[in-house]
C-alpha cells in the first residue's frame, strides 16, 4: 500500500474525476469498495466493525464502508459527530443510503454528541477512523 501526502491525493481525485469522467459520489463508491474488498477478505465476519464518521467526505467514505459491511453480514456500529444537515452532499448522501441499510438490519447507528461510551470498545473489534481526511484545514 501506498501512503501519499495529502496534495497528490487531491491531485488524483480531481484528474479523476476530469478525465474518466466520473462524480464525486461514484468515485467515493469506488475507493469504499476497495477498502471494503480488502476488509471482506481480512478480517472475520464475527468482529464487530465501529465506523466513526465525520461531516466531510472522509466521513461519507466511512459511511459507504459501514453500508457494505452490513450488506456483507458483520456487525456494525456507526457513530456519527455531526446532523446530516452538516454534513457534506456526499457524506449526506452515503448517510441517508447507510441509513436504509440500517433500517434493513444494521446494529446500531448514533450521533455522538460527546466521547462517552468510545472507551467501552471492547479488544478484538475493528475500529474505522473516517473523521478527517484530506480536506482538513483546520
Amino acid at each position: 500500500m501506498k501512503i501519499l501526502p495529502v496534495q497528490h491525493i487531491r491531485e488524483a481525485d480531481a484528474y479523476t474525476i476530469q478525465h474518466e469522467p466520473v462524480s464525486g459520489i461514484d468515485l467515493m463508491e469506488r475507493a469504499s469498495s476497495a477498502c471494503f474488498n480488502w476488509l471482506k477478505a481480512n478480517i472475520s465476519p464475527e468482529r464487530t466493525i465501529n465506523v466513526f464518521c465525520g461531516s466531510g467526505n472522509n466521513g461519507g467514505d466511512g459511511l459507504a464502508i459501514a453500508r457494505m459491511m452490513s450488506e456483507a453480514g458483520f456487525q456494525v456500529r456507526v457513530f456519527t459527530f455531526s446532523p446530516p444537515g452538516m454534513m457534506s452532499e456526499s457524506c449526506r448522501i452515503n448517510f441517508l443510503r447507510m441509513q436504509e441499510c440500517r433500517n434493513a438490519g444494521m446494529r446500531e447507528c448514533r450521533e455522538m454528541s460527546d466521547l462517552g461510551g468510545i472507551d467501552r470498545i471492547p479488544g478484538g473489534d475493528v475500529v474505522i477512523d473516517a473523521l478527517f481526511g484530506s480536506g482538513l484545514s483546520r
